[in-house]
């Protein structure tokens, strides 16, 4: 059976539980990575995305679901590219302390996405 990538989101809310900043920088992590994966998997089964399952796809979702006509899309691209740029904070950037409401921030666009591509109709 595939791995369900929601049970990274999961993880995501469990860890933003803690107050140490490594479950915290985690948390958003695993929220973007729940979400990365889930919107490729969309992109690829409903929007003709043809991703490389390496580094790139990272940008070329999130581009793919921008520049999309349909305006849901469009939103799902953006929560993504959100989401995207916390985890490049919280993975990336040693010097900025992760705090709870970035963390919240990230769930939530984790959630948009989440959502976004559940209650999507062509």
């Amino acid at each position: 059976m595939p791995f369900d990538w929601r049970e990274f989101h999961n993880l995501a809310i469990n860890l933003s539980k803690n107050s140490d900043e490594a479950s915290l920088r985690s948390s958003v992590s695993r929220a973007y990575y729940a979400a990365f994966h889930l919107a490729r998997d969309f992109a690829k089964n409903c929007l003709s995305f043809q991703p490389t399952y390496k580094g790139p796809d990272h940008d070329g979702v999130v581009n793919h679901m921008k520049n999309h006509n349909d305006k849901a899309v469009r939103a799902i691209g953006i929560n993504l590219d959100r989401l995207k740029d916390n985890r490049r904070i919280a993975d990336y950037v040693s010097n900025t302390r992760v705090k709870p409401n970035l963390v919240a921030l990230s769930i939530g666009f984790g959630d948009n996405v989440e959502n976004g591509i559940k209650d999507w109709t062509p």
